[in-house]
């Protein structure tokens, strides 16, 4: 299924898997969908 992610959303997953960051400070559950482990949770 196709996402959608906005062009910032993989500027940031393409940096954070060059520099080797697995856990994002977020609450954007794009991130867990990209395989990014969530720090903050959604209210």
């Amino acid at each position: 299924m196709d996402k959608e992610w906005g062009l910032t959303d993989c500027i940031s997953f393409a940096l954070m898997q060059n520099l080797g960051i697995a856990k994002a400070l977020s609450s954007d559950h794009h991130f867990e969908q990209a395989g990014f482990e969530i720090v903050l949770e959604a209210k």
